[in-house]
């Protein structure tokens, strides 16, 4: 070799600690592939391994795993956002994290719409964030109102930072159930006197009946709250021998509201009170047929409180009692005969009155949980 010739390298043999070297490099460009998100409500992220996802958690998705009552909380502590229920106010706090753990998740989450109150604090860092949606009366609505509330809504992002930045949003919604619950947490809050429990999400049941969605700010989702009107019909209805028309049921608190109610806790709100009257009611009203149908419901009606325990029958017109509840008409005898046996005492101008101009028979039952919330 001449001295203005270069040396070529040769290239030295792979010893098993190399090898090992390349195989760890590659695992970590692999996991750091796998720790790019995926939005599983489908948000571009063309990045992202299949796997990834948000998971949320509220005080009942963790108390289905004390209270397995079917329908009534979630089977996980976390769950997808699909399937999240959730109510806010009264410092209820709302978490979610990422699926597998990430602790460098930057978080970020907006309430969409004033009705979604402030979420506090909006900001955090960690593989689990959890804030609490601060309102105030002027948020939440409580007023009277023949109209459904709003879903309280937010948008929760996320952005990784490990590897390449990646960022994906989500949307928290609540479902029907949870926006006619949240209308018991507002009441409770903001109401001066409302003490109703808060009711349980599988007391809210699809309408047995469309009389059933009468009255209701929530038709268009065909649900009601029974916490017992429905057996209380029944009770009614085997006592009186017929079928009778619901003319009022459950009634949400605003609708409770716009119905003139000046009952704080009527039981109407709670899913515990029935007005019904006899069937084509209408068209007998106020005839000699029309006062023997109100009447016999009337006392169908107290026969069935007896064997149910209900706590109130009335007969009304509109919201006005005009009968003592829980107590029986006069009753013909020999000194107050019916000779037109129509079941009325012929001399008896009070009580003719009364189902002349009554509108419907009223039965309820106490309110359930003993005012406490859910």
């Amino acid at each position: 070799m001449s001295n203005g010739d270069v040396p070529i390298p040769r290239p030295r043999p792979e010893r098993p600690e190399d090898q090992t070297a390349k195989a760890d490099q590659l695992q970590g460009a692999n996991q750091a592939a796998s720790n790019m998100p995926a939005s599983e409500a489908g948000a571009a992220c063309a990045d992202c391994p299949q796997g990834f996802k948000l998971e949320y958690k509220s005080r009942y998705t963790e108390q289905g795993q004390k209270d397995k009552t079917a329908n009534r909380y979630t089977k996980e502590v976390w769950v997808p956002g699909k399937e999240f229920i959730f109510l806010i106010g009264q410092d209820r706090k709302l978490s979610v994290r990422t699926n597998p753990p990430m602790a460098d998740a930057e978080w970020e989450v907006k309430a969409v719409g004033n009705h979604s109150g402030t979420p506090t604090p909006a900001k955090g860092k960690g593989a689990e964030f959890t804030w609490i949606p601060k309102v105030t009366a002027a948020q939440r609505p409580t007023s009277a109102s023949r109209s459904p509330n709003p879903a309280v809504e937010y948008e929760v992002t996320v952005k990784l930072t490990r590897g390449r930045s990646t960022t994906m949003k989500e949307t928290i919604k609540q479902d029907p159930r949870d926006i006619i619950r949240q209308e018991y947490v507002d009441a409770r809050m903001f109401r001066a006197g409302f003490t109703l429990h808060v009711p349980y999400r599988d007391w809210i049941i699809t309408a047995p009946r469309a009389e059933f969605l009468n009255n209701n700010n929530y038709a268009q989702y065909k649900l009601v709250l029974d916490s017992g009107m429905v057996k209380l019909l029944e009770a009614v209805e085997a006592e009186y021998g017929e079928t009778v028309t619901v003319n009022s049921s459950w009634r949400c608190p605003r609708r409770n509201l716009a119905a003139g109610s000046k009952v704080p806790n009527s039981n109407h709100q709670h899913g515990g009170a029935i007005d019904m009257a006899p069937a084509n009611y209408n068209g007998i009203r106020g005839a000699q047929a029309g006062r023997t149908a109100i009447m016999n419901l009337y006392r169908a009606a107290l026969a069935a409180k007896q064997k149910t325990g209900a706590r109130m029958v009335l007969l009304e017109k509109g919201p006005t009692a005009l009968h003592s509840g829980n107590t029986d008409l006069p009753r013909p005898d020999a000194k107050n005969p019916d000779k037109n046996s129509d079941g009325i005492r012929d001399n008896d101008a009070a009580t003719m009155s009364k189902l002349t101009n009554a509108s419907h028979v009223h039965i309820d039952k106490e309110p359930p949980g003993g005012g406490n919330d859910d």
